[in-house]
């Protein structure tokens, strides 16, 4: 069966939409670089970037009419990455969790466990039930770990890890532990130098935010509240994995301007200790959502979605760079041009670049990728529009770093019937002297 075609992308991909079952996807193929500057003879660099698209991959489709593949995380291992997604709607007691392997040219990847491929179900989730999810790989054993807060029922929290040849045993975890109160929500799952960690809020009169500690076998250990703030925040607390810990970001209201919303950030160890002071990155009037806080050499750099308040929908993309501490170094800058409904960003670090992809929806039917520099300035021409083909519209993306340059990851929504998770290899080739 073919799943790519240089010319003939949109096409093949409204046939496969029509006729093909959940997963019914080639996982043998290889993919090929579209573009001549993308030539296998020529070496993979480490940046900066000269990007090439390659061939789009159909990683899940579905033909169901009410069928919907919704991507839920994707994570960087040894030879390419790992996606997560939730199948729903499609005439099922539940939904169900799937993850699939795929390697940096986007082909499909074999667990490499006896009587297994390279799609696996790996847990039912209640019917439309709401639920959070997170991914983390453990680079020292080629192990992938999940961690699903509700949907489920083994309870509000449960991990599972597993690797080749491994089956996966989900573990409820205490979100009890330290304390003793009850907490609610369950994400934002991270490796550390003994187990894992997570992140929850206390459910009791005061606000608050805890880190928990998994041992190796996802049962939990310990617990800190993060000291942040005493003012309960209009958006949930967002990590971002740090090479000696995380930054913690939240929004809450701005304490001198009645109406604007501010963006905080502070850095943490992994064990909670706070590495320096709360600081605030930027004030808006509107809605701030995923924000990506991302290392670049001595410095950091923030990248989020505002949406304004004068327009129902409509969102920009902006940057701005900051300090080791956090503080602002310089002025923020606009991705995307205020007025496309973006309904998802997502960004990573690959050597000296920043790359981020945001999906606008309905607006174009297309993701666009970017290659940033450490102050956020996008380099040379690196807008390149993804995926232009016949889509009713792109649900979410995420994009991972890989050894040949990054794997675009998204969910779309066909214009007749059903939908699917596609990948897209972006080749790094190393810039002309």
């Amino acid at each position: 069966m073919i799943s790519r075609h240089p010319s003939l992308r949109a096409d093949i991909l409204a046939l496969l939409v029509v006729m093909l079952p959940v997963g019914a996807c080639s996982s043998s193929t290889t993919a090929v670089p579209s573009s001549a500057d993308a030539s296998v003879d020529t070496p993979f660099a480490t940046g900066p970037c000269r990007w090439s698209e390659g061939e789009m991959v159909l990683v899940a489709v579905t033909s169901a009419p009410e069928g919907r593949l919704e991507l839920l995380d994707a994570v960087g291992t040894s030879d390419g990455a790992a996606v997560a997604w939730r199948e729903r709607g499609l005439a099922r007691p539940s939904d169900v969790l799937r993850v699939r392997r795929v390697r940096d040219d986007g082909s499909h990847h074999d667990w490499s466990a006896s009587g297994r491929g390279s799609l696996r179900a790996v847990a039912t989730l209640a019917n439309d039930a709401p639920l959070e999810f997170s991914m983390a790989w453990d680079a020292a054993v080629d192990r992938l770990a999940m961690l699903v807060g509700g949907a489920t029922e083994r309870g509000p929290c449960t991990f599972a890890a597993f690797g080749a040849g491994d089956v996966q045993r989900w573990q409820a975890v205490d979100l009890t532990v330290g304390q003793g109160f009850a907490r609610a929500g369950c994400g934002s799952l991270q490796r550390t130098a003994t187990g894992w960690s997570l992140l929850t809020s206390q459910v009791r009169a005061l606000w608050g935010t805890d880190l928990i500690h998994l041992g190796d076998d996802g049962r939990a250990v310990r617990s800190a509240t993060l000291p942040m703030t005493a003012r309960p925040p209009q958006a949930e607390v967002t990590r971002s994995a740090m090479t000696d810990g995380f930054v913690a970001t939240w929004v809450e209201p701005a304490a001198d301007a009645p109406g604007e919303r501010a963006l905080h950030l502070r850095r943490f160890d992994e064990s909670a200790n706070p590495r320096g002071e709360d600081r605030i990155v930027h004030r808006a009037v509107g809605t701030i959502r995923d924000v990506r806080v991302l290392e670049t050499g001595s410095g950091l750099l923030a990248v989020w979605r505002l949406e304004g308040d004068a327009m129902p929908g409509a969102s920009e993309v902006v940057v701005r760079p900051l300090s080791a501490d956090g503080t602002p170094s310089g002025p923020v800058g606009q991705l995307t041009p205020y007025g496309l409904q973006t309904v998802g960003m997502h960004a990573v670090v690959r050597g000296p670049e920043v790359l981020t992809v945001t999906a606008p929806g309905a607006e174009l039917g297309r993701a666009v990728f970017a290659a940033l520099d450490a102050r956020g300035v996008p380099r040379g021409d690196p807008r390149l529009p993804l995926a232009s083909m016949q889509l009713r519209s792109l649900d979410a993306v995420r994009v991972v770093a890989t050894r040949r340059g990054a794997l675009v990851f998204m969910s779309f929504t066909q214009q007749f019937a059903g939908g699917g998770i596609m990948a897209i290899p972006m080749d790094c080739r190393a810039q002309p002297p």
